[in-house]
């Protein structure tokens, strides 16, 4: 019986690696780590002014050198996804935003020519309206000129701003 018991348990590890960002690399986790180390000593005696100009150079260190490697990570997965659309949407998403949460952040306002539109119903009445007349006013651009380049259909003075 107890044997039934113990087989019907699952078993449970615990995740001893943390998931770490694919741009970090050894280097940076170290220079990292001495940062920490820094502000802690830095903390623990905070009228020693060499520790607070070290650990502001070593901060200043870091925050470079992340900038560096993401922005060497990302073009590098950008220019090998440049023959996917989707791909690159997702890079950019990923570039852009700080947490998953904030693909989906809501509109909170919307100016147009007419004015400011605070009502969530009435920004997708006008955002709806913009992108189903983009076709028509494309078509209508062409059958003019039979040139898109000299006008851009995109432009409909739309200012979004989100919360």
């Amino acid at each position: 019986m107890k044997t039934a018991i113990q087989a019907s348990k699952q078993i449970i590890t615990p995740c001893t690696k943390k998931m770490r960002q694919p741009w970090v690399t050894e280097d940076f986790r170290g220079l990292s780590k001495r940062k920490n180390k820094l502000y802690a000593k830095w903390k623990a005696s905070p009228g020693n002014n060499l520790l607070k100009r070290e650990y502001n150079r070593v901060n200043v260190q870091v925050l470079l050198l992340k900038k560096e490697l993401k922005s060497t990570y990302f073009t590098g997965l950008l220019l090998e996804a440049s023959n996917n659309l989707k791909n690159v949407w997702n890079y950019i998403n990923q570039i852009i935003t700080n947490t998953r949460h904030e693909l989906h952040r809501k509109i909170a306002q919307l100016k147009t020519n007419e004015g400011i539109i605070d009502s969530p119903v009435e920004i997708a009445k006008v955002i709806n309206e913009h992108f189903v007349s983009v076709g028509s006013k494309l078509v209508e651009r062409l059958q003019e000129d039979g040139s898109v380049a000299q006008k851009r259909p995109h432009d409909s003075g739309l200012d979004i701003s989100g919360s």
